[in-house]
């Protein structure tokens, strides 16, 4: 069976699981900075993005915190960027003290800092407390990072026997051009390494490649939010995903939670999960926040695009004016929809 080897797209139990990992994880996205500036990054990070990047000081102030999230049921961090090896002493400093805890942490890289042997197994000795490597590449990353280049640093991964895995973005179907990539990923990583296969979404830079292609044809995007959980930005504001609303429409959508070099960390996350439309689109979707704003029957609170995917819907979604957000969040938050939010999050995350 061709291709039989590469893990396809989540399955029911799997999406279930993704939905349940947002109660017990928290992302740091700590640095918009990248060395690749790859076609089909959502963030739109690269070697040009100025902004901050998590400094020692700041991962101390959140270091703090972790025993109190633990205790709020947080299980999980997850470090992302751009690039989270730019940001490698503040990284360092977190992860050992989620190591402390007993948080489990994974970081988020293309491995495009593995320059040399040297450089790589500083890394590693660096952020020794890391427990996974979730590590990009596809062929937007091959245009800019050799895969000779990324196969050594999963070499150096199985040395040390350090658990990994492989995201890459492929069409939808794959093409020929995907599938002997996967091949050759499969190749290197051996059997035992999962590879995930995840579709390029309209969002960041990836919707300028996207512009000249129709969007797939079909109803707009129904299914749940995945949400991997609130993220802390690296200018310490908080947000609710690490994917669409991550910074698109930021001001515009109703999804943010403080600043964490000032607040609770424990007190954001808590707003987070208790946030009526966002716990609404993660359980449920789109479905009913789509047929709200079409009741009203005003032209200003319809959504311009309809897409396909959640993701990009939820980016479309928002009016600068912030009218959608407003109108939804009050809708949303009505004791008799809370209720059933209640009810069914007790079914599904319980």
């Amino acid at each position: 069976m061709p291709h039989a080897s590469h893990p396809g797209y989540a399955g029911a139990d799997e999406f279930l699981a993704m939905q349940r990992l947002a109660q017990s994880n928290l992302v740091f996205s700590v640095t918009r900075r990248c060395p690749l500036h790859c076609d089909h990054c959502v963030t739109s990070s690269g070697p040009e993005v100025a902004g901050d990047t998590l400094t020692v000081a700041d991962a101390a102030r959140y270091a703090a915190e972790l025993p109190a999230l633990y205790d709020a049921g947080v299980r999980h961090l997850t470090f992302t960027g751009g690039e989270p090896v730019l940001a490698l002493p503040g990284v360092a400093v977190l992860a050992a003290a989620a190591k402390r805890v007993g948080l489990a942490t994974s970081i988020v890289t293309s491995g495009a800092w593995a320059v040399s042997p040297a450089a790589t197994l500083k890394v590693l000795d660096r952020l020794a407390a890391i427990d996974h490597w979730d590590l990009g590449f596809d062929r937007y990353h091959q245009k800019e990072l050799a895969l000779s280049a990324f196969c050594a640093l999963l070499r150096a991964l199985q040395a040390r026997r350090i658990a990994h895995s492989v995201r890459a973005c492929v069409e939808t179907p794959p093409s020929e051009e995907d599938l002997a990539l996967l091949d050759e990923l499969r190749a290197a990583t051996g059997p035992d390494v999962p590879i995930y296969r995840q579709s390029v979404r309209r969002i960041g830079r990836a919707a300028e490649i996207l512009r000249r292609v129709a969007p797939a044809a079909g109803p707009p995007a129904l299914e749940p939010c995945l949400s991997s959980g609130p993220i802390v930005r690296e200018d310490g504001s908080i947000g609710p995903c690490c994917s669409g609303l991550a910074y698109e429409r930021r001001g515009c959508h109703p999804f943010e939670f403080g600043d964490a070099r000032g607040n609770s960390l424990v007190s954001a996350r808590e707003a987070w999960l208790r946030d009526p439309l966002l716990r609404l689109v993660r359980l449920v979707g789109f479905a009913y926040p789509l047929k709200w704003l079409a009741e009203t029957g005003d032209p200003a609170l319809q959504p311009a695009l309809m897409p396909h995917k959640t993701c990009e819907l939820c980016v479309q979604l928002w009016d600068r004016e912030g009218r959608v957000g407003r109108y939804l969040s009050d809708r949303a938050a009505r004791p008799e929809v809370v209720a059933q939010l209640d009810r069914l999050e007790r079914e599904l995350f319980s």
